[in-house]
C-alpha cells in the first residue's frame, strides 16, 4: 500500500509490512516508521507605510516559526542592516515587496510570505494666504491658512503676535506686522 504525507498531522507513524507465505515458508513482517515534522510557518502582519515622520518602519512576522531550528531570511529593496535583518522584525527604509523565508534547518522545509511596503512622503501643500496690511483703520488682520489642512495635518504659525494660544489656529488674528 501507499501512505500520502499530504495533509497529515505531524507525528510518528508506524506501519507493518506483511508478506504472507504462499507455501511452507513462514510469513514475514517488518515495521516501517515515518516521521512527519511540523512545517515552518511564515506570516507577516499588517501593511507598513513609510512617511516623513516614520521613514524607517519594522515589519512584523511574530506569528512565524522561530528558534534554534529555524533560519529567517528577508529579501527586499530596503532592509536596514542593523542586526535585525535576520529576525522576525527587520527594519525597512524603502517601499517595495518584501519576502520572508523561514527554513527548518533540521528538515530543509521552507515557508514563505510577502508584504508590500508603501510610501507616502509627499510634503503637504501649504499656503499662507494673501499679503495684508495692518492700518489705523484695520489694526487686526486675520491670517488665512490654506493647502493641506484638517485631520492628519498640524498648522504652526510663527512670527510677531503669534503665541502658544494661536500658533496652531488655522486663522489667527494678529496686530503686529511681520
Amino acid at each position: 500500500g501507499t501512505f500520502s504525507t499530504n495533509n497529515q498531522t505531524p507525528g510518528n507513524y508506524t506501519f507493518e509490512y506483511l508478506v504472507a507465505s504462499a507455501g511452507v515458508c513462514p510469513d514475514d513482517a517488518t515495521e516501517v516508521s515515518v516521521v512527519i515534522n511540523q512545517l515552518p510557518i511564515a506570516t507577516i502582519a499588517d501593511l507598513v507605510v513609510l512617511d516623513c515622520i516614520n521613514p524607517v518602519q519594522s515589519l512584523d512576522a511574530s506569528g512565524s516559526s522561530f528558534g534554534l531550528a529555524y533560519d529567517i531570511l528577508w529579501t527586499g529593496p530596503g532592509i536596514v542592516l542593523d542586526g535585525n535583518e535576520n529576525t522576525l522584525n527587520p527594519n525597512v527604509n524603502q517601499p517595495g515587496n518584501y519576502l520572508l523565508t523561514v527554513t527548518n534547518t533540521l528538515t530543509g522545509c521552507t515557508a514563505q510570505a510577502s508584504t508590500d511596503v508603501s510610501s507616502d512622503t509627499n510634503p503637504p501643500q501649504v499656503f499662507a494666504g494673501n499679503d495684508d496690511a495692518i492700518t489705523c483703520n484695520d489694526p487686526v488682520v486675520t491670517l488665512q491658512a490654506g493647502g493641506d489642512t484638517g485631520t492628519g495635518f498640524e498648522i504652526q504659525w510663527s512670527g510677531p503676535a503669534i503665541n502658544a494660544g494661536n500658533m496652531n489656529d488655522p486663522n489667527p488674528q494678529v496686530d503686529l506686522p511681520g
